[in-house]
């Protein structure tokens, strides 16, 4: 399988106009496509119920987690290079999704972020031939995708930005790619400086920016922050304030990020991958 995904994205490395196609593609198909998959989605909660439905999702979605951590701890027995620092941060990022599932999620279904936003950083992939990078270029289109659901698609049943699914988008993606690194997935080096690789430059400006907004109040937490030259506001929920709120139709307990707790935790998870990168694809000093 290994073999196969390397030999197709080195085919997409050779052909970038096909790439590109693809990447333009399937960003339209993520912007355009996110209510046709809510309303069917919704037919398949009302035959099976909510909490049948809830169930069912996690049972998937324990499958395929443990499935492919004990194919890739199988693929570190046999292949020990770096045993120690690729299962740490492997396992960081397992736990990472563990506790952003038990605090942050409204529906279990917000799983399919991770599947949604693998195949994106997969297409991305092949221009860079990083894991980090490739996160990063797929950080605006996250942006994006949650800006289209808050302000277009749903204003009036979504009462917050979704900072937490940014968060999942890129952990679960991560991970996903890291345990494609671990069986084999293939890499090229980047040993330009730090601040001339695009992709630091691109997250740097976006946290830059997103700290500028807020420190400004051109971006504020709640209306009551509304200041005459405000254009954002990240939260209009009843009870902004409480730490644990509770979902209206689900039940659900949890958290809503706030903005400093989001751009903190978004750029972690970038940095995270990043230096995944400087400590294990490249050959130690």
């Amino acid at each position: 399988m290994i073999t196969l995904l390397n030999r197709l994205l080195l085919f997409l490395q050779k052909n970038r106009w096909l790439n590109l196609v693809l990447v333009l593609a399937y960003i339209v198909f993520i912007l355009h496509g996110h209510d046709t998959f809510v309303q069917l989605s919704v037919v398949v909660m009302n035959k099976l119920s909510l909490p049948i439905y809830n169930q069912r999702v996690m049972q998937l979605m324990m499958t395929v987690g443990v499935f492919f951590l004990l194919n890739t701890l199988y693929t570190l027995w046999q292949n020990p290079t770096q045993w120690r620092t690729k299962l740490a941060f492997l396992l960081f990022c397992f736990a990472a999704l563990a506790v952003h599932v038990a605090m942050l999620f409204e529906m279990n279904i917000e799983i399919i972020h991770v599947a949604e936003y693998v195949v994106l950083v997969l297409l991305l992939f092949p221009f860079s031939r990083s894991i980090g990078t490739s996160l990063v270029y797929a950080l605006p289109i996250m942006i994006a995708d949650e800006l289209n659901q808050y302000l277009v698609l749903y204003p009036n049943y979504n009462k917050y930005f979704e900072l937490s699914d940014i968060v999942l988008d890129l952990l679960g993606a991560g991970t996903f790619m890291l345990l494609l690194h671990i069986g084999g997935l293939s890499r090229q080096k980047d040993n330009r400086p730090w601040l001339k690789k695009p992709a630091v430059v691109l997250l740097l400006t976006i946290i830059t920016s997103a700290t500028l907004g807020l420190l400004t109040k051109l971006f504020v937490f709640t209306p009551d922050e509304v200041q005459a030259h405000t254009v954002f506001v990240f939260n209009r929920l009843e009870q902004p304030e409480l730490f644990w709120q509770v979902h209206s139709f689900t039940g659900a307990k949890y958290h809503v990020l706030l903005p400093y707790e989001g751009i903190a935790l978004v750029f972690l998870v970038c940095a995270l991958l990043i230096a995944y990168e400087k400590l294990v694809l490249l050959p130690n000093k």
